[in-house]
């Protein structure tokens, strides 16, 4: 029974480890894309990305960034399409681990405590998932030049910047 437990323990914090590790990827990869972005518009303007916090250039920051992800673009429909898509897939990854250890713990007690080696399954599950969901990133970053919901999060974001520089 203590070895069951172990399995069930060990799968539950091989998970939680595992997450851990892709939050702080998923925390770096979103400092380097909002550099990148900088970089880009920096370009653009002509300046250095130092000066885009002089408050002159919002205007034309803002100009470029609401032109470069405008839902009038085709390419960040399917931007948009991709977020849905991988926020979908993530839900899923989810359940389907959710599932697992229910159905582990489930067969672990009411059959034979040696099924609960089957509990590594969420890991196993875990990984699977991530690797197919930066896979999807990767391709629609090639075909359309942003990252899965990049454009609806940055119009979010420049409506939210609108809607405070109104309340000033």
């Amino acid at each position: 029974m203590l070895i069951a437990i172990l399995h069930i323990a060990g799968a539950i914090l091989g998970i939680t480890a595992f997450g851990t590790i892709v939050l702080l990827i998923s925390t770096w990869e979103l400092e380097r894309n909002r550099r990148a972005l900088s970089q880009d518009i920096a370009i653009k303007l002509g300046v250095a990305v130092e000066d885009l916090v002089d408050e002159k250039l919002t205007h034309k920051i803002f100009e470029l960034t609401s032109e470069r992800f405008s839902n009038d673009h085709f390419s960040n429909r399917l931007s948009d399409l991709c977020g849905v898509l991988r926020t979908t897939w993530g839900g899923l990854g989810s359940l389907l681990q959710i599932v697992t250890l229910v159905g582990v713990i489930w067969i672990t007690v009411t059959e034979s405590v040696a099924n609960a080696v089957y509990a590594w399954w969420i890991v196993a599950i875990g990984v699977f998932f991530w690797v197919i969901n930066v896979l999807f990133a990767l391709a629609c970053r090639l075909l359309t030049g942003s990252y899965p919901g990049q454009a609806k999060k940055t119009r979010k974001e420049l409506a939210k910047f609108l809607s405070a520089r109104r309340g000033q």
